[in-house]
């Protein structure tokens, strides 16, 4: 990769920042591998620490079109960053190949199975030659990273979060966006023994430490049968977590009315892409008390003060957040399997 013209000026302003960074690159080829980084990542978005601390942990590779990266169920230990090119994950099943996204320059292939330690969750392949770095998945969490580098990898997450639920959306005729439904209710403060709140997130399939973070920074909220938490088509800023009762999800169909598809009960996490996702913060569907219920809700304005306050505290909650979407990822991935198959769509 040629440099750039001002390659000697943004070698120091590096050197600086990796200095500030506490890292001490011994030779130009971090420095190197850290500018191709920022190619890849939208650099305006971001300082030169995040690329740094990317460049220091990962391995440069390339693999020509068509390539298998992986197997599907293979043990999973580090993930893709895709520099140039474009990685494409499936799932083969008896019905045929299921699509479960793809990665193109600047996102993540395989990040979710890695950072959970499980299986992957399908077979990957280069679709066209590409540039890729591999990052060990223990490493990126294992040495204190920094809130923006915990929020970069959240964000392409939440990317490949949302490209798996908007599948969901051809099960469903095209609608108008917005529910018909009355506006969300108020909710009643309320309140939750410690213990309570940490069971509720360790059912939701979160690590005891990343359960007694997230409870720390929660609100307790309560709402009557029948109240509209939110709407689709609504702004959303707080992720819930169902502490006590059910929770209904549905969406308005046109000329049939409500169209249920899950009951939350106590443990359940809904709404949080209005966390994960920044950017277009929309709801994809009503959240309605299915029964008396109590959440536990988590505002996005929590992080965006502490990323101020303490960012420490704002890089271990977000980290926590990476492993929830990741876990969003892989359930969301199988469900989706599933769904097509009942459905016959392969």
């Amino acid at each position: 990769m040629p440099p750039p013209d001002d390659f000697p000026t943004r070698i120091k302003r590096a050197a600086r920042a990796a200095e500030q960074a506490g890292l001490t690159p011994e030779a130009d080829e971090l420095y190197r591998l850290a500018f191709e980084v920022e190619e890849a990542v939208a650099p305006r978005a971001y300082s030169n620490r995040v690329f740094f601390e990317i460049a220091g942990i990962a391995k440069p590779k390339s693999a020509g079109k068509g390539e298998r990266l992986w197997a599907a169920g293979s043990p999973s230990s580090d993930f893709l960053l895709v520099v140039e090119g474009r990685v494409a994950i499936e799932r083969v099943t008896p019905m045929g190949p299921q699509p479960l996204g793809e990665a193109r320059p600047g996102d993540f292939a395989g990040a979710a199975d890695a950072l959970l330690a499980i299986p992957r969750l399908g077979q990957a392949t280069a679709e066209e030659d590409s540039r890729l770095f591999a990052i060990p998945a223990a490493e990126i969490f294992g040495g204190a990273p920094s809130a923006e580098l915990g929020d970069y990898l959240l964000r392409r997450l939440a990317r490949h979060l949302r490209a798996l639920n908007d599948e969901f959306g051809k099960f469903f005729p095209p609608e108008s966006g917005k529910s018909a439904i009355d506006g969300p209710a108020t909710a009643s403060p309320a309140e939750i023994p410690a213990e309570e709140k940490s069971k509720a997130l360790t059912d939701g399939g979160l690590a005891a430490a990343d359960a007694g973070l997230l409870a720390s920074h929660c609100r307790e909220e309560a709402y009557p049968q029948g109240a509209v938490i939110f709407r689709e088509g609504d702004e959303g800023h707080t992720l819930s977590v169902v502490a006590r009762g059910k929770v209904r999800i549905s969406r308005r169909i046109a000329g049939a009315g409500e169209e249920a598809f899950a009951i939350l009960e106590p443990g359940a996490i809904f709404g949080e892409m209005a966390v994960f996702e920044t950017d277009s913060p929309v709801r994809s569907a009503d959240a309605i008390a299915h029964s008396d219920c109590t959440l536990l809700t988590l505002d996005r304005s929590v992080i965006e003060r502490l990323r101020s306050e303490a960012p420490e505290k704002a890089a271990a909650l977000t980290a926590a957040l990476c492993r929830l979407a990741a876990r969003r990822i892989a359930d969301t991935s199988e469900r989706l399997v599933r769904w097509r198959m009942m459905a016959g769509m392969f």
